[in-house]
């Protein structure tokens, strides 16, 4: 992993000497220049970086800790991704009512949502996630439309196309951050909460194969080696992990929606070489469909 890491920093940086160098870089960094596009393309990643390692850990709890079906796990996600349609289609016209205030206020209730799901314990059930669920479905579905409008009216209409595939780019390094980082938080501290909860067992609970169950919340595995009344506890130290993970997810999501505060509230530019500017309303409709 770390020499995954550190090759992945030496090709980052050698991209980045190669564009700033080249006649015709694929991805100028010049573009980067405009205060509202670096930062639409900054609060995108930690979005599906929170987004990701909340869908991995709820997942797992659900499944694992509270014996759910991945049927039943699926179907919940109605209660998301029901008002994350309705959000979305609409942020268009809530764009024209408060401007570029429904980037910060999306990525604001999305956080909000993060953080309500980072205190699910063992025994919640869907009522209890269901706040978070529709906070995540109405925050995301208000900023991602309009944040991708604001990225791509940051820049001359030429580089509209360029702009969008730089913002996937960032959702797509934001998911995998998300998923190895947060996961490996909450990897460690379920492991370190396993060891000091299970000095409760008569055996012995060190087995890397029982640690990596505990890892994933695999109380009924666990319980069928070292008895019933390892489950409660392993339950107790998924949870642990899942806590910090989303707390931190859930605490990125704000520091976003501050610095969206800060930087987005400025209106879509006027392109100078003879093209139209692209309205706030009319891009988020367009990320929506």
């Amino acid at each position: 992993m770390i020499a995954l890491l550190t090759a992945a920093g030496v090709l980052l940086v050698s991209f980045l000497v190669v564009e700033s160098r080249v006649r015709e870089p694929m991805v100028p960094l010049t573009l980067f220049r405009d205060s509202r596009f670096t930062v639409s393309c900054g609060v995108y990643a930690i979005m599906y970086l929170a987004l990701a390692s909340t869908f991995s850990f709820v997942t797992l709890f659900f499944q694992n800790v509270e014996g759910w079906s991945a049927l039943d796990v699926g179907l919940s996600w109605l209660i998301m991704n029901t008002p994350f349609l309705i959000a979305s289609t609409l942020a268009g016209r809530l764009a024209e009512w408060i401007g570029t205030a429904t980037c910060w206020l999306g990525v604001l209730l999305g956080g909000l949502g993060v953080l309500a799901l980072a205190f699910l314990t063992p025994g919640a059930g869907l009522l209890a996630a269901s706040p978070g669920y529709v906070l995540i479905g109405v925050g995301y579905g208000m900023a991602v439309p309009t944040i991708s409008s604001v990225a791509v009216s940051a820049l001359p209409l030429e580089h509209s196309g360029l702009a969008s595939g730089v913002l996937n780019s960032a959702r797509q390094v934001g998911t995998a951050i998300g998923l190895a980082a947060l996961g490996s938080v909450g990897l460690a501290v379920s492991r370190s909460s396993w060891a000091a909860l299970s000095t409760q067992l008569p055996t012995s609970a060190g087995d890397p194969d029982i640690v990596q169950d505990v890892s994933g919340g695999q109380g009924s595995v666990v319980a069928q080696q070292l008895g019933v009344g390892a489950k409660p506890l392993v339950d107790n130290a998924f949870v642990d992990g899942l806590h910090v993970a989303l707390l931190i997810g859930g605490g990125l999501m704000l520091v976003a929606a501050v610095f969206a505060f800060i930087a987005l509230r400025r209106p879509a530019v006027t392109v100078p070489t003879g093209g139209r500017a692209l309205s706030a309303q009319g891009a988020a409709e367009g990320a929506a469909s």
